[in-house]
């Protein structure tokens, strides 16, 4: 499963320590997963809030986000039927536009899950300043 490798490699990768320019380096290797990965559905965080979103490129897509690429909390490989299902098993932590969410015990539960298959470590808490 060409998906599920590119996932373990992108969370192996973005949480190496380098010599030199390490958040330009980060930046560069995020860059370099986010092209590897194919159709995900990811959750990233902007202010109190999660985004339930779906992009057959993430490389690209991530140039719309307003947040820094370290507010990417997860990715899956997905669909738009996965992000769809991932909208409506949500619905009861949905804030005022359709694809923003509460971070409810819930959501930040089902997100570690995903960290966890990354390798990377879970949320612990949730503050505006985390």
């Amino acid at each position: 499963m060409a998906h599920i490798k590119g996932r373990h490699q992108f969370a192996i990768n973005v949480n190496r320590s380098y010599e030199g320019d390490p958040e330009a380096t980060r930046k560069r290797r995020i860059s370099e997963a986010f092209a590897a990965l194919g159709p995900v559905v990811y959750f990233i965080r902007d202010g109190d809030l999660i985004k339930i979103g779906h992009s057959g490129n993430l490389k690209t897509r991530r140039r719309a986000f307003t947040s820094d690429l370290t507010a990417i909390l997860a990715v899956t490989p997905g669909d738009r039927d996965l992000e769809q299902a991932t909208h409506e098993r949500f619905a009861a932590q949905r804030a005022k536009r359709r694809e923003w969410y509460h971070p409810a015990p819930e959501l930040i539960a089902h997100i570690n899950d995903l960290r966890a298959a990354m390798n990377v470590p879970p949320i612990t808490s949730w503050h505006a300043d985390d």
